[in-house]
């Protein structure tokens, strides 16, 4: 809360102090070409504090993803900051110059700044997905760590499910589009594993542990030739 009325506070300080000296100075009297100046430069700075928000990701990592959106932002008031304050100095009669140069800026400016969002969107979106896949394989994990007490009424069983419990905890919770299929069907496995061993029917969970075995096997290599 503290930080957020500091930056209110920073940010009404430029807008207090461009509104005194243009009133103080230059009075209430203005041809069109000047308020059309004074407005884009308002314009310019609320984008600054506004649109990094307003066009952000809900993904943790929009602190980052807004940093580009952020510079630009600034960029584009520094250029009009100067292109405005220029055309209230020249303080033209007609309004041609003034709205059509600060237009095509402002035009040139929203054509990037939404490029960038949607491709931030779409690293949003990967990343979303990306967490959800690792998600999955942890879920995986605490599974199987669960079943290892299960499996003692077979001594067989008990120790393929050690081995892929410590095969997993062994293995990156990273994915990759090679191990995805392999990840579900990781997942299809351990539910027929648990199936077979809620039933004690020892020779139908062997068979689903050596096979959960092999596929954890298998990702491990997939993850280890795909750098």
């Amino acid at each position: 809360m503290k930080n957020a009325m500091t930056s209110m506070l920073f940010a009404l300080l430029f807008l207090a102090v461009f509104n005194f000296l243009f009133f103080f100075l230059g009075g209430t009297e203005h041809p069109q070409s000047v308020w059309i100046s004074y407005g884009f430069i308002h314009f310019a700075y609320l984008g600054i504090w506004l649109l990094p928000r307003m066009l952000g990701t809900k993904h943790e990592s929009n602190y980052y993803l807004s940093g580009p959106i952020y510079g630009m932002c600034l960029n584009y008031f520094i250029i009009e900051f100067i292109v405005g304050v220029l055309f209230i100095f020249l303080s033209m009669e007609s309004v041609t110059w003034a709205l059509c140069v600060q237009v095509i800026v402002c035009g040139i400016f929203m054509f990037f700044i939404l490029g960038v969002a949607k491709a931030n969107q779409i690293t949003g979106q990967q990343m979303q997905k990306r967490e959800a896949d690792i998600q999955v394989y942890r879920s995986a994990c605490m599974e199987v760590k669960k079943l290892v007490p299960r499996a003692s009424f077979n001594p067989t069983l008990a120790k393929l499910v050690n081995t892929c419990h410590d095969k997993m905890e062994a293995s990156p919770s990273r994915q990759t589009a090679g191990t995805e299929q392999v990840d579900q069907s990781i997942m299809q496995t351990l539910s027929s594993l648990r199936q077979s061993m809620l039933s004690k029917d020892a020779d139908s969970a062997i068979a689903h542990a050596e096979d959960l075995l092999a596929l954890i096997e298998e990702r491990r290599d997939l993850l280890k030739y795909s750098h």
